[in-house]
């Protein structure tokens, strides 16, 4: 046998590429893809969680955000606020088991927004993070979680 046959049989043709041994052993040298099942409630449940209790909106974006917050009292929140020209909160003489406060300031060509939620027992403050990340990404989105809501 010569060299160059030698050599030539062992080159990579179409035939060696894809016969099945090489395939297989190609297959199991590369690591597989690690793949995550989420459902579409957890995946709300993070992007309500990530979202932030202080934003800042442009002046065009304002009115719309606090329209919003009027509604969120009138509508989820079922009770009459008390209300300022800069800040809207929950009446303390409610029997609600969260009271909020959404407060905005102008600076510049942005308006900032906060969003506060407090339980009234010490052991519903992770629920009214939740609650507040929630509504604050209904003032600057328009989108509430009503499923993530605890009233």
């Amino acid at each position: 046998m010569s060299p160059t046959l030698y050599s030539r049989s062992r080159m990579l043709t179409p035939r060696t590429l894809f016969s099945p041994l090489f395939v297989i052993l190609t297959a199991c040298s590369h690591p597989m893809p690690k793949i995550e099942v989420v459902s579409f409630q957890e995946q709300v449940r993070e992007e309500v969680e990530e979202h932030p209790t202080q934003f800042q909106l442009p002046r065009q974006g304002d009115a719309q955000a606090w329209t919003r917050a009027q509604l969120f009292f009138r509508d989820y929140e079922l009770s009459t606020p008390i209300v300022s020209s800069n800040e809207i909160k929950s009446n303390p003489k409610g029997d609600r088991r969260f009271l909020y406060q959404i407060s905005r300031a102008g600076h510049g060509k942005e308006v900032e927004y906060v969003v506060n939620c407090v339980g009234r027992e010490p052991r519903d403050n992770e629920i009214a993070e939740v609650n507040a990340k929630n509504v604050a990404r209904f003032l600057k989105e328009g989108q509430l979680e009503l499923s993530l809501l605890t009233k």
